[in-house]
């Protein structure tokens, strides 16, 4: 078992998937990459401590400008994390039944917020 493997745990398959990618982007360096893991894997935490709900695996991307991009899909709301290196991420949500559209910075101790209103 590798570094990676034996310094972070993953709860399931899809998880897993999500750090393999991760490391995979050829444009983000490996700290950067590991930094996404730890904030997602402590918003996932966070959200089980907090409710009875569990955050599904997001998709991931690496953006042109080589950030990590993480996008969640649950039942009619989106929401799509930019991490940016200095903490201050940007984020945009929608919502299809209402047509709600919104977007912004926010840092890293609010995102479980934004978590937390894709899953109610």
């Amino acid at each position: 078992m590798d570094t990676i493997g034996r310094t972070i745990a993953t709860p399931n398959s899809d998880y897993r998937r999500v750090l393999c990618r991760l490391v995979s982007f050829e444009d983000v360096p490996i700290p950067y990459a590991l930094n996404a893991w730890t904030s997602l894997e402590t918003w996932r935490l966070d959200v089980e401590k907090r409710t009875s709900l569990s955050l599904p695996a997001p998709y991931v991307f690496a953006n042109d400008a080589g950030q990590i991009e993480f996008e969640w899909h649950v039942h009619d709301r989106e929401l799509t994390l930019t991490l940016t290196p200095n903490g201050i991420h940007c984020y945009q949500v929608s919502e299809t039944a209402s047509e709600a559209e919104s977007e912004g910075l926010v840092d890293a101790s609010a995102i479980v917020n934004k978590v937390l209103w894709l899953l109610a």
